[in-house]
């Protein structure tokens, strides 16, 4: 039986909600008083108040928030990428994950982004073009959460991005400095004729109509036009006619499906934490780290000290040399959960910590009692473009 209290983490992110013993309003239509939205743009935050003001709840105002934010954040999110999306019923006392990584076309192959000889491609070589593009996700993930705990008619939560993307919207600082860095935007005359101004230099307003119709046309008639209908002839002919071309098809488009997942629980202490299982491995990485830290005492430590600073980015660095190692996609590769947040491996891995000394680079854990894997030990290009969203509406439902 779950405690009190659950913490639902996702990709490094807290959404501490205290479970009240009834709901802060009733189930009329009506909403509490208190929510909360959190997001990476104030416009997106805006979207999601709207929605819960007019008697939505968390998952109806996570669809509108992630719509603004695929129009004033197009370098960290949106309909052309994929997530992963937590809810917690606070009715029913149930936690939900839902998948929505995006997915490989059917001719992609194992040397898809390997030179002629055999080497690597350099990152943005491989990046940029076609042939990383992956059928996109996050539309058939919030249309599958929705029809599963949504309140406000579908139609009803693009009100906010129609809008502001038919008005316009000031870009953002962080937006206007990755335009000024960027040299390949300007190489595709669609994005140059939006983002840039004739002499190169980035706009600072944008008026987005063709998205507001896209967003019309997802509101009025579903996600199957997104995966099935013009939507998707349009983005297939986008990726084969980019440079280098891709070989995303129709089918690809058709066929993909979000999935629902058994959510990753591990207990710390009195709580009970939740995340994300593969394929995404933050969870377990989060898991890890929580697990490690589980075996000293820190309940009288300054978090903000460098005794306590140093305990945490060693047990970090335990968790990601595992992480890098054991952790991929478990729909086509195994990945040993259960040993890896196994209590007695995790506590063999806090006592490699010395408080005196940073262990610089780790190796990764051996955590089946033998070598389980033969892996390469993959380069990590993590860039600080990813979003997330915390809501938590008045009915004590939430969304990571």
């Amino acid at each position: 039986m779950l405690n009190k209290q659950y913490i639902i983490w996702m990709f490094g992110l807290l959404l501490f909600h205290s479970v009240p013993s009834a709901p802060l309003a009733a189930e009329s239509g009506s909403t509490g008083n208190e929510f909360m939205v959190v997001a990476a743009n104030p416009k997106a935050v805006e979207a999601g108040q709207q929605i819960l003001k007019k008697g939505g709840n968390a998952l109806d105002a996570a669809i509108a928030v992630q719509m603004v934010l695929s129009l004033v954040e197009p370098q960290s999110s949106g309909i052309g990428g994929g997530a992963f999306l937590l809810y917690w019923d606070n009715q029913n006392k149930k936690l939900h994950a839902y998948d929505g990584r995006e997915t490989a076309p059917s001719k992609a192959k194992e040397n898809r982004f390997l030179l002629p000889n055999g080497d690597p491609q350099k990152f943005y070589q491989a990046v940029v073009g076609g042939r990383s593009v992956g059928v996109p996700g996050v539309l058939g993930m919030l249309d599958k959460a929705h029809r599963n705990h949504g309140r406000t008619p579908w139609s009803h939560l693009f009100s906010p991005s129609i809008k502001l993307a038919q008005e316009g919207f000031n870009v953002s600082p962080r937006l206007q400095l990755m335009l000024e860095k960027d040299i390949y935007l300007k190489n595709s005359p669609t994005a140059q004729t939006y983002f840039y101004n004739s002499d190169k230099t980035p706009k600072k307003y944008l008026v987005n109509t063709a998205l507001a119709q896209t967003f019309l046309q997802l509101s009025q008639s579903g996600t199957r036009i997104f995966y099935e209908g013009a939507l998707a002839q349009a983005i297939v002919n986008t990726v084969k006619n980019a440079a280098p071309p891709g070989d995303l098809s129709l089918l690809d488009m058709k066929n993909y499906r979000a999935k629902s997942r058994k959510p990753l629980c591990r207990y710390y202490r009195s709580n009970t934490v939740c995340s994300m299982p593969p394929p995404t491995s933050g969870g377990i990485a989060i898991l890890q780290l929580l697990g490690i830290l589980e075996t000293f005492d820190v309940k009288n430590k300054n978090p903000e000290s460098v005794e306590m600073i140093h305990l945490f980015t060693q047990a970090q660095r335990l968790a990601f040399a595992d992480r890098n190692h054991f952790v991929a996609d478990s729909d086509f590769v195994p990945v040993p959960i259960r040993a890896l947040l196994d209590a007695e491996y995790l506590e063999k891995r806090a006592q490699l910590i010395n408080m005196d000394l940073d262990m610089g680079k780790v190796a990764p854990g051996n955590p089946l009692g033998r070598v389980a894997y033969n892996r390469d030990e993959g380069e990590d290009y993590s860039l600080p473009s990813t979003s997330h969203i915390s809501i938590v509406d008045g009915w004590g439902n939430a969304v990571s």
